[in-house]
């Protein structure tokens, strides 16, 4: 596959965003759309799916028994008013973690990963367009760490402490990737 096809296998948007960050005379070696941490199989985003159900049952129930008491309990509906915070907080728990997630997927969507032939790169277009480059000459060292069966971080040892910041996450294919940036530092060394 060459650098033109890695390219155009992206969706529009992000092949368009791509194609707006490359230097004069770059050329893409790998480039993916990551995963959300939801849809990457990641611990925190399955423990967020647990609670998100547990929520929505918690209201539910709490709801229904508030009702209930309020129907038998409660000759005046005011009575009834503090036994409804509980409800209130869970429907406010439940909200937040949905957001959570729908901004992560949306995140994800409109980020693309790429391995060119200078650097590497995350663009994103959402909340509003950003860049993170890494030259070539600035790795020293590539770690993949896998997540799931096609997921996973690859982070990149520097000049920086190796963080979040410099990494790669939620790569689809992510020994692919880590092959891509091996290459790329060893053509960064004469080698």
């Amino acid at each position: 596959m060459n650098a033109d096809d890695v390219v155009a296998s992206l969706p529009s948007a992000s092949a368009d965003a791509l194609r707006c960050e490359l230097r004069p005379g770059e050329t893409v070696a790998w480039a993916e759309v990551p995963f959300s941490r939801d849809s990457a199989g990641d611990f925190a985003a399955r423990i967020g799916r647990v609670l998100l159900t547990i929520a929505f049952l918690l209201f539910f129930s709490a709801f229904a028994g508030q009702i209930a008491l309020v129907a038998v309990g409660a000759t005046v509906w005011w009575r009834a008013l503090p036994h409804l915070a509980l409800p209130v907080v869970l429907l406010g728990f439940t909200w937040a973690i949905w957001r959570a997630r729908a901004a992560s997927r949306r995140l994800a969507a409109s980020s693309v990963l790429a391995v060119t032939d200078q650097r590497v790169l995350r663009v994103a277009t959402w909340p509003a367009q950003s860049v993170r480059s890494i030259e070539a000459r600035d790795i020293t060292e590539v770690y993949c760490w896998i997540v799931s069966e096609q997921c996973g971080n690859v982070r990149l040892a520097g000049s920086a402490a190796s963080s979040e910041a410099n990494a790669l996450m939620y790569v689809p294919n992510p020994r692919a990737c880590e092959a891509a940036i091996r290459a790329l530092q060893a053509r960064s060394n004469g080698g």
